[in-house]
């Protein structure tokens, strides 16, 4: 077994074990809105809006809409917005402090109707994993600020464009209810 793979499973193992005693003080809704920069593949500004819904200190489930940023292929380029849903494990580290990862699923839409080189179509709209990990700092009692990075998947956009990642650092703040 990988060392990544055991760490993965000690992290999750001390995530349930901390819910499980935890004073789940922290429940409730929220939501965030986050802006940044997309690299890998994709390029230019990234930023989202979120809701959430935070069911104990240690596990929330997020529904998040935004711009993940602009892909570029030879023949085409466009913006990707995209709609995705993930939950979110959460590991306290002191009173203020977080870190947490998420993982769940994206919808991308790239446009439509557009061609790419001696006009293949272009893929439109695809659903993929989507994946994130970053920090959160609660500076008062309902209002946080978050860094994160998100993984919002693979994309060939026609037959014989390169794969493009999408990937996506970006700085937001969270209000929570």
């Amino acid at each position: 077994m990988a060392i990544r793979t055991k760490a993965l499973a000690l992290a999750l193992l001390c995530c349930f074990s901390a819910s499980a005693i935890a004073d789940d003080d922290d429940e409730g809704a929220y939501v965030a809105i986050n802006g940044g920069k997309a690299s890998a593949g994709a390029s230019g500004h990234s930023y989202f809006a979120t809701i959430g819904y935070q069911y104990t200190s240690n596990w929330a489930l997020e529904a998040s809409y935004g711009k993940l940023g602009y892909v570029g292929t030879p023949g085409y380029g466009g913006n990707a917005l995209g709609v995705s849903a993930t939950a979110v494990a959460t590991l306290h580290v002191g009173n203020d402090f977080a870190v947490f990862v998420k993982g769940g699923v994206v919808n991308t839409d790239f446009g439509q109707g557009a061609t790419g080189s001696a006009g293949t179509p272009i893929l439109t709209n695809a659903t993929r994993l989507a994946a994130g990990a970053g920090l959160q700092y609660d500076f008062a009692p309902k209002i946080s600020v978050r860094a994160q990075s998100d993984y919002f998947g693979s994309y060939t956009l026609y037959s014989g464009a390169p794969t493009r990642r999408i990937l996506a650092t970006t700085l937001g703040l969270v209000f929570k209810y």
